[in-house]
């Protein structure tokens, strides 16, 4: 009875009643968990490939995994599916200290990506919109606190190089994420987990530019702060005595 196909339900965002009663139930939905134990063993698996880019810099893979699966079974299901996650591939290969804000950070990732592709038409904006936010407040804003809280070198000290890392890497992530969504969109609709209005993924040629465009605006913006960092910093500063001393 847990294995009969769900009545699947687009929801034109997800800030509705149903979006989030409908991801709750695929906790108990045996398909569901099943496939989320699948993605959680091939996330576990890709812990161990992964290029270093410099200190608590890497490029791995297993977002693509998390963001197909999140897009299959929800937020919330990959927010647990994100614990779990972590916490095996810290026992099967640990690499520094645990800690648990480091588990809360992975499991957000998987939230983030169920929130933005669970029960929503999946297009190239929308993956870009996806993959974008995912590096700006997990990958360069959490994680680059994280780090330095627990380090001790400063929170700028490792969000400048994960500012570049993110900007750099981000057109080649959306375009895997495209391809590799483009690859099992169809399986799966087969298999009864999207509706075929979901499948609304086509890349044309401006859909290259437009990501081109983004990713040299964000750069630009990148470039911008960090030569201007000084500056912020001291206006913030400024701004944040001014409204404390009131």
């Amino acid at each position: 009875m847990l294995l009969k196909k769900q009545e699947i339900v687009l929801c034109p965002h997800p800030f509705c009643r149903s979006f989030w009663r409908s991801a709750a139930g695929e906790v108990k939905n045996l398909r569901s968990l099943l496939l989320a134990a699948l993605m959680v063993a091939i996330r576990v698996a890709l812990k161990s490939f992964y290029i270093p880019v410099g200190e608590s810099l890497k490029v791995s893979f297993g977002f693509l995994f998390a963001a197909v699966g999140g897009s299959v079974y929800g937020p919330v299901l990959g927010f647990l599916g994100g614990i779990v996650s972590d916490l095996i591939g810290y026992l099967i290969a640990p690499s520094g200290a645990f800690h648990p804000i480091y588990t809360l950070i992975e499991a957000a990732a998987g939230l983030l990506y169920g929130l933005f592709t669970y029960r929503q038409k999946i297009t190239f904006g929308r993956l870009l919109l996806t993959k974008a936010s995912v590096n700006l407040l997990i990958n360069i804003l959490a994680n680059s606190t994280a780090n330095g809280i627990l380090m001790g070198k400063g929170v700028y000290y490792y969000m400048v190089p994960a500012i570049f890392k993110n900007i750099v890497m981000l057109p080649f992530e959306v375009v895997l994420l495209a391809l590799f969504f483009g690859a099992l969109i169809h399986p799966i609709t087969r298999m009864g987990l999207y509706r075929k209005e979901q499948n609304a993924l086509v890349l044309k040629p401006s859909s290259y530019v437009i990501l081109g465009i983004v990713t040299a605006l964000i750069l630009a913006a990148a470039i911008f702060v960090a030569f201007h960092y000084k500056e912020y910093r001291d206006a913030f500063r400024a701004l944040v005595d001014s409204v404390f001393q009131r």
